[in-house]
């Protein structure tokens, strides 16, 4: 019996698995000197929200290297927007309080879901209601096309 519980036991390690969880893709890879298992795009994750900011603990995290234009050009009037990513409101600023331009908060296939005026100089955008993903701020400053900037929305 003492030698069953020893070969149990020597064996058992051999059986179970370092890593198991949801992901995107992957497969096995077998070459001449071995094999190996790899994984892409692990959607499990944690993350914790304070007023600093928010951290996302995971094995796998998405990198995002895109530069975000913060500040554009429309006539001679400045437009900057932040914070951009963002995970629930988004300011844009002009540095002339006595225009009004209209804008509108699209996806990437057109639709819209916000539009309204800028008016003050500045304006306070909600995008709580909107899922994580890429959208489009456009300024429309005249007749022509407009500014256009790529939101980030995540949380």
């Amino acid at each position: 019996m003492k030698y069953l519980y020893i070969i149990l036991f020597s064996l058992l390690p051999f059986t179970m698995l370092a890593q198991q969880n949801t992901v995107a893709a992957g497969n096995s890879a077998i070459g001449s000197s071995g094999s190996f298992s790899f994984s892409v795009g692990q959607v499990d994750y944690l993350s914790a929200n304070s007023d600093m900011g928010v951290a996302i603990a995971g094995i796998q995290q998405p990198f995002d290297d895109e530069d975000y234009d913060y500040n554009k050009m429309c006539d001679d009037v400045q437009i900057t927007i932040a914070p951009n990513p963002t995970p629930d409101f988004l300011f844009v600023f002009l540095n002339d309080d006595f225009v009004r331009y209209r804008y509108t908060i699209s996806d990437a296939v057109g639709r819209v879901y916000t539009e309204s005026e800028l008016t003050e100089g500045y304006e306070k955008i909600d995008l709580m209601g909107l899922l994580n993903g890429v959208y489009f701020l456009k300024v429309y400053c005249n007749d022509d096309e407009p500014v256009v900037f790529k939101i980030v929305k995540r949380q």
